[in-house]
C-alpha cells in the first residue's frame, strides 16, 4: 500500500475523530505510535487493514461506514493528483469504467512502488 494512503488515513482521522485518533487507531493495531509513513514507499497491505480495524473497534462503526467515509475523503486529493487524465465530462460511473487502463496504467509507470488495486469495471447499461 502506498505510503500516501496511510498519511491521508491519519489525516482523515484528525478530520473526523480529532488529534488523538491517529495514535490510539496505530496502538490498537499494535504499531508504533513513532511509526512514519513516507509518500514514496510502500508498504504492507495488512498494515492498512489492521490499522482500519482498530478504528472500527475504536469508534465503535462498521469498517464499511469508516471506508466510505475516508473515500469521500480522500477522492478530491486523488483526482488533483493526474487531473490531465480525467475528462471534465465523466459521471462517477465513467471515472470508475476508466480508472484501471488510464489513471492506474500511468500511476503504475509514474510512481515508483506503487500498486494501486486492478479494477474490473464493466458497464451494465448506458446509465
Amino acid at each position: 500500500m502506498h505510503g500516501m494512503l496511510f498519511n491521508s488515513l491519519r489525516e482523515y482521522s484528525n478530520h473526523a475523530y480529532g488529534q488523538s485518533a491517529w495514535r490510539s487507531w496505530l496502538r490498537g493495531a499494535k504499531i508504533s505510535v513513532y511509526h512514519m509513513y513516507l509518500p514514496g514507499m510502500a508498504y504492507p497491505d495488512a498494515e492498512i487493514v489492521a490499522i482500519l480495524q482498530s478504528a472500527s473497534r475504536l469508534q465503535a462503526q462498521e469498517l464499511a461506514d469508516i471506508l466510505g467515509d475516508f473515500g469521500r475523503f480522500i477522492t478530491p486529493e486523488l483526482l488533483s493528483y493526474f487531473p490531465s487524465l480525467i475528462n471534465k465530462e465523466w459521471k462517477t460511473l465513467d471515472l470508475i469504467e476508466h480508472t484501471e487502463h488510464i489513471i492506474h496504467t500511468v500511476v503504475r509507470r509514474e510512481i515508483p512502488g506503487a500498486e494501486p488495486p486492478e479494477l474490473v469495471a464493466e458497464r451494465q447499461s448506458p446509465t
